[in-house]
């Protein structure tokens, strides 16, 4: 089944986001938890990102990739965009790897000093 609300991908959070807004996605992290992520790990995802949909503008622009296939840079854009793709994709899983372990780490401390 196809939901309309994508939950917040850090186990226990009840926020989500709507796929109307977020058409692609596939995963969502809530605002609170994406600030978890240090300012670096959130600054390359977001060059990644703009890299990635940059590409597929111009893959997407009829006349840009007329020129490409003229040209024989064809294979050379998807080798081009391909590796943005990826790039985009490990941004990702290194912010999700970071908030991850800080709330993991937060409940930790939260469990210690409740025990105390």
């Amino acid at each position: 089944m196809f939901s309309d609300q994508l939950r917040c991908c850090v186990p226990g959070c009840t926020h989500s986001a709507a796929r109307v807004s977020l058409p692609n996605c596939v995963e969502v992290m809530c605002e609170a938890h994406y600030a978890l992520a240090s300012p670096a790990a959130q600054a390359r995802r977001a060059r990644s990102e703009e890299r990635l949909r940059v590409l597929q503008q111009r893959w997407n622009d009829p006349a840009y990739f007329d020129r490409l296939v003229a040209d024989g840079k064809y294979l050379k854009m998807c080798g081009t965009l391909s590796l943005a793709a990826e790039n985009a994709k490990r941004a990702w899983t290194d912010v999700k790897a970071e908030v991850l372990a800080a709330t993991k780490s937060r409940r930790f401390t939260a469990k210690v000093s409740a025990a105390a």
